[in-house]
């Protein structure tokens, strides 16, 4: 676990998730406006305990096809319930318009999965047509032109480049739609979308450069937002890495790994817009499933402001209970025996190489070798798995 950090991935995540619902649209009735849902959870909580059944509707006017059978997939192939809704009993279209959910105990976060992208609806025909063996499930929205029920229809899509919204039409509330177009540019490179920006080629930039947000910071044009996330190193337990060691040893080497990482440096130099150290996994704001709020400072591993060179020796003995040996190096740091060589993979971005720079220096204290490795996004994607 590293500091939470707003940087590209983050935003360009919630970006894309902003941009996906410009296509589509989720329709939830309850006995409250849409755009109303209660947060709270008392409220949540009452609206569920009588009856634990949730009814959705779409407008015809949406879509091509005419009845909820034709949109939403087998029960076999996507079933609410398996993975995200555990006390989902069933799902079933009541009606052309209608699918109703069915639990089987109180879900106060129900109408929050809703919203999320895996429940909106798709077009089954369409889906289908692009994806007859089942090798490609995503093959139906790879291009410009595929079936969506939101506000915008995608036009365009210069993969890599660029991509076009326009106002779809056949939307119900078609005449609130006051853009006719959206214009999006799609890029990796921080410094190319920051050029572009200066140059007024964009309206809106969701990341910078890194070495450019000091300069910033009192730039009225430049906003810092919130985000609930946590920025974290995911080690492959599969690899050589851990090869031959026990189960309390394999603990004991991640955690040395992580007492190594100095938090603090990483939101002071690399973060700079008020970044929190994390010493949990789940960060602060989500909801504790309790009617509460989490709180790291409750249930903290350790404190995440005095990791890194105040912890090598902490981090040195746990790998020495992992079997390796250390010598000073003279230097403050140490070398290691038998040598020790991680292959770091990160996705490109400014701010992600400057994290792996800081880590690579890091783990090097206790003459840790780091190979940095920069991918594509896609890349990073298809190497991850």
């Amino acid at each position: 676990m590293l500091a939470r950090i707003l940087f590209s991935l983050i935003l360009r995540l919630i970006l894309s998730i902003v941009s996906f619902y410009f296509l589509y649209k989720v329709y939830i009735n309850t006995s409250v406006d849409p755009l109303q849902i209660p947060f709270n959870f008392e409220e949540k909580k009452q609206l569920f305990r009588d009856s634990f059944q949730n009814t959705n509707e779409f407008h015809d006017k949406d879509f091509k096809c005419k009845t909820y059978e034709e949109l939403i997939m087998e029960p076999k192939t996507q079933k609410l319930g398996d993975v995200l809704i555990p006390a989902a009993v069933y799902n079933t279209a009541t009606d052309d318009y209608t699918l109703e959910i069915q639990l089987n105990s109180p879900c106060a976060y129900f109408l929050d999965l809703l919203a999320f992208p895996t429940y909106l609806p798709v077009y089954e025909p369409e889906v289908e047509a692009a994806n007859p063996d089942g090798t490609t499930p995503g093959a139906w929205a790879q291009e410009a032109g595929f079936t969506s029920n939101g506000a915008f229809t995608l036009t365009s899509w210069t993969h890599n480049e660029s991509m076009v919204y326009e106002k779809n039409p056949n939307f119900y509330r078609a005449d609130d739609v006051k853009l006719e177009k959206l214009e999006f540019m799609l890029s990796a490179d921080d410094t190319a979308i920051y050029a572009a920006y200066n140059s007024g080629d964009l309206d809106f930039a969701d990341t910078v450069p890194t070495d450019e947000v000091g300069s910033l910071l009192d730039n009225p044009e430049f906003n810092i937002i919130d985000t609930l996330g946590t920025y974290y190193v995911g080690l492959n337990v599969n690899s050589d890495l851990f090869d031959g060691l026990t189960a309390t040893q394999a603990s004991e080497m991640r955690e040395a790994l992580s007492l190594l990482i100095d938090r603090q440096y990483i939101v002071d130099t690399v973060g700079q817009t008020g970044q929190v150290p994390a010493d949990t996994f789940i960060p602060d704001g989500m909801a504790d499933g309790n009617g509460g709020v989490f709180e790291a400072d409750d249930f903290g591993y350790y404190d995440a402001t005095t990791t890194g060179a105040s912890m090598v020796d902490d981090a040195v003995a746990l790998l020495e209970d992992c079997g390796y040996t250390f010598e000073s190096d003279g230097n403050g740091g140490y070398t290691i025996s038998p040598a020790l060589s991680v292959t770091y993979l990160t996705n490109s971005g400014t701010g992600h190489e400057a994290i792996a720079q800081c880590i690579q220096q890091d783990w090097g204290l206790v003459g840790i070798e780091v190979n940095v490795e920069v991918e594509d996004w896609n890349v990073f994607l298809e190497d991850r798995k």
